[in-house]
Formats: structure tokens, sequence, C-alpha cells
């Protein structure tokens, strides 16, 4: 009863981890070398005792392969290339890794966030490291013969990094440092194991009270440098400038360092950097450009700068060469439509916002653009006296802005533009409940208040328009005298000096 209600929970632990994370694919092997090497005689007794355990263990793998067939291998960011050349330099990449991660077991300087997509695709780059990775390999199999139980440590690092790091490339990080983190164990435990074995044969030649005092000052020593280390390291994560402005330091070769450098300072101020912080991030792009031309998101977020620093050709060579590149981002073409709407080029606006929220439906932000963008055509149409036409694109925009406060129904800018609309098509009513919506967000929108006080005149409520006119001046705005006066005469206000006020 026991022993079934393990291999249940066994089962079950198993499941869930394949559910969760693609490196749970070794656990059945792992489990299986364990029971062989410490539990059983051997396999054959392993497969004997616990036979069926391992065929359901093996099973639950089939709902890892499910969920990597149903994400297309992590959204195509990982699994075999048909370029044999590139998958070549995944292999070879990672003995460089192999090594690097070794390296951090024991002593983690010089750690990096990020080591970009880069691979090694020659013998001649690697070769210290290839040939490193093959002698511990090859060690490996010579232990497993001779001390298969020292065997399994090795064995143990080997799965747990295989899904990552060695035939199955994973396109967006060639290298990453915290796969190590599960091996890590395996690492600990050996070198725990080896250091007690080594010091076995002479800890009966010192004194007990030399040994703790020894002990103590090393774990001191070794805690208070590792403790200063992590501040350290604390420090280059205390922004997301500061990290990735590290990494460009501690490998210059990598694009997309150089690239969220950039994209770091131009989120600086909440989006709004200074025009020095935009110059450099140019300069952090052009970086990126220049290490990796293939590397479409530099070009998208260099055109945003571009853009920032009013540098509209150049942004929008980038913006097209972004599009060109088939970088299929909805605030690729919301920013690049954003441009051609500031340049009066509004039917290219129009389709740059169409295309954004056919990528993403739920895009608010690009809703509220084609809605804007529905306006600016609209009066276009008004001032060549079109008015059916400009009444169509009116309408337009007001469904742009309510499918914009669909998902985000705080957005004052959509009600903002909705209310416009609205007037402009004769639905005061309308547009002054939005410019309500609006003080009920923002109380201190003097020009919400403005803008409630025309459609209350055009709906004949003039004491309410005289009220907001009120309220908006005393919040800073600046009505237009002759809508004040009109106000006044058709509240019963004039000629009581109210006007002049």
């Amino acid at each position: 009863m026991f022993s079934t209600i393990w291999c249940i929970a066994a089962v079950a632990a198993c499941s869930f981890g394949m559910a969760s994370k693609e490196v749970m694919i070794s656990a059945p092997f792992i489990i299986f070398i364990y029971d062989s090497l410490f539990l059983s005689s051997g396999m054959k007794d392993a497969l004997k005792r616990r036979g069926p355990l391992y065929g359901m263990l093996v099973l639950t793998c089939g709902i890892l392969i499910c969920n990597a067939i149903d994400a297309g291998g992590r959204g195509g960011t990982a699994g075999f290339d048909t370029d044999i050349t590139r998958e070549a330099g995944y292999i070879l990449t990672q003995s460089r890794a192999f090594i690097r991660y070794l390296l951090l077991s024991y002593w983690p300087s010089d750690l990096v966030f990020d080591y970009g997509t880069s691979l090694n695709r020659t013998v001649s780059e690697i070769w210290p490291f290839l040939i490193l990775s093959i002698a511990i390999v090859v060690n490996e199999i010579g232990v497993l013969f001779y001390k298969p139980r020292v065997a399994f440590v090795g064995l143990f690092v080997f799965a747990v990094l295989a899904p990552s790091s060695s035939i199955i490339p994973v396109k967006t990080q060639t290298i990453a440092e915290h796969r190590i983190y599960l091996s890590l164990s395996a690492v600990i435990l050996f070198t725990v194991l080896a250091l007690h074995h080594a010091w076995e044969p002479i800890e009966k030649r010192i004194k007990k009270s030399y040994q703790i005092t020894g002990a103590l000052l090393l774990i001191l020593i070794t805690a208070t440098i590792l403790g200063y280390m992590t501040i350290l390291r604390n420090r280059d994560y205390r922004s997301e400038l500061a990290i990735w402005t590290d990494t460009t330091k501690k490998l210059p070769e990598n694009a997309r360092a150089w690239m969220y450098t950039g994209t770091a300072l131009l989120n600086q101020n909440q989006g709004n950097p200074s025009e020095k912080e935009v110059l450099e991030a140019i300069a952090m792009l052009n970086q990126a450009v220049a290490r990796d031309p293939s590397y479409v998101l530099s070009y998208a977020n260099r055109g945003l700068a571009f853009y920032k620093a009013k540098r509209y050709e150049e942004a929008l060579r980038d913006y097209d060469k972004a599009v060109s590149m088939n970088l299929n981002k909805a605030e690729l073409f919301n920013n690049r439509g954003i441009l051609h709407g500031e340049t009066g080029n509004t039917l290219n606006a129009l389709k740059d916002f169409t295309a954004a929220v056919k990528i993403d439906p739920q895009f608010a932000l690009a809703h509220s653009n084609l809605g804007s963008a529905s306006a600016a055509l609209a009066n276009d149409y008004m001032n060549r006296g079109e008015e059916e036409n400009a009444v169509r694109e009116f309408k337009n925009a007001i469904h742009n802005f309510s499918n914009a406060l669909k998902f985000d129904s705080s957005m004052v800018k959509a009600f903002k533009g909705r209310a416009a609309a609205y007037s402009m098509v004769g639905m005061h009513k309308e547009a002054a409940d939005d410019c309500s919506r609006i003080i009920s967000i923002s109380p201190s929108s003097s020009d919400a208040f403005l803008d409630r006080a025309i459609c209350h005149y055009n709906l004949g409520k003039y004491h309410e328009a005289w009220q907001d006119i009120e309220n908006g001046k005393k919040l800073g705005g600046l009505p237009n005298p002759e809508f004040i006066m009109m106000v006044a005469k058709e509240a019963g206000l004039a000629g009581n000096g109210i006007e002049n006020r």
C-alpha cells in the first residue's frame, strides 16, 4: 500500500513537472539511473522491481511533447533548424557554454545577463573549450565503468543540461547562465564529497580546535567575499538601463544588448526621455545595427528614437526596413502610423493603424489612433465640402474610439476623440457624457469642462454650460470670450457684468 501511494505520487509529480518545464524530459532517465546505482543491483533488477513505474514515468513525457507541439517549439524559438551550419554552430557553442557553466559553479564572477543569439560556427573559435568538454565526457565514461556511483553526479549534470545545451537549439538564447541552477546541486554534492574524501587522511594530524577555527575562518572569508560580490551584482539589476549597460561592457559583440540599452534609454521618464537620452539611444541602436544587420528589432526601435529626435525621414526609413524584414508587431505599425499622421499622410496612417489592430485586436492605443486618423480624414472631407464622406468617417472614428474604450475604459484620449466626433455628427448628449467621463477620471481637466460647456450650449442647457465655463476657468482654462458672451446672453446673465469676469 505504502509503495503504491509513493508510485502514484511520483507519477503525479512527474506529470506536473512535464507540464511546467522542458528540462523534466530528463527526469525518468535520472530516476532510473539513480535506482539502478543506489537502490537496486543494476538496471535489470531496477526494471524487474519497478518496471511499471518507469513505464508510467516515460509516458508522462507525452505531456511535455504535446505542449511543445502545441506551442510550436516555444513559438518557433526552440527546435531543430533547417540550416545545418546553424545547427552545427549551436552544438559547437554549447561546448563553450558547458565550460562556462562549470566555472561559474565554483566562482560566479563576471556574470552576463544575456549572451544574445550569436553562434560559434568554426572549431577554431572554440577549440580549447571543445577539447575540455570532450575530455570531461571521456573521463565521465571511464568513471562510469570503474566507479558508477561517482559517475552519477556527471550523468545528472549532463541530463539536466541536455534539453537546452546539446543538439536542440534555443534560438533566442544560445547561452544562459541560469540553466546551471538545477545541475548546481550535483556539482555542490560532488565538491563536498571530494573535499571530505581529500580531508580524511590529514584530519587526524590537526587538532580538533584548529580544524574548527580554520573551518569557521574559511566560511567567514568566503561568505564575506561572495556577499560583497552579490551586493555588486545587485547594483547591476537596479534598473533596466543598468543591467543592459553592464551586458554591453562584458559582451560588446552582443547586438541584442546594445538594442535593449537603447530601448531602456527611450523608456526613461516613463517614455519621455530627454534630448540627450534620445541621442544616446540612437548611438546605442547604431551599435546594434552595426553588429547584427539582420536583427530587426534594432531598426524598429531606432525608428522610434529617430521619431523622438524629430528626424522623420530616418525614422520612416527604419520603420519601413523593419516591416520589409517581416517584423509583424502591432507596436511597429502603430508607431509608423503615428509618424505618417504627424507628417500629414493620413491614408497611410489609417493603413498602419488598421494593420496594428489586426495583429493585436486588443491594442487599445492603436484603436484610438485609428479613430484619430478617421477623424483627421473626416476633417479633410469637411474642408473639401464632401459632407457625406465626412459624416461616414466621423462615424468610423466613433466606432474606433469605442473599440479602444472596450480594452481601456480609462483612456482619456479616446473619450476626448469620441466626444469631438459625436459633436461633429450632432450627437451632443453623447459628447457631453464622454466629457463627464473624462472629468470623473481627471477632475482637474479644464479642457473637459470647456468642451462639455459647448455640448451643453448646443443642447440648450445654458446654465449648465455657464457652470462648466466657470469650473474650467477656475482650473486655468481659457474659454473663447465670444463663446462666454453667447452663453451669458442665452442664460440671461448678460448685462450684469458677468460676461467680463
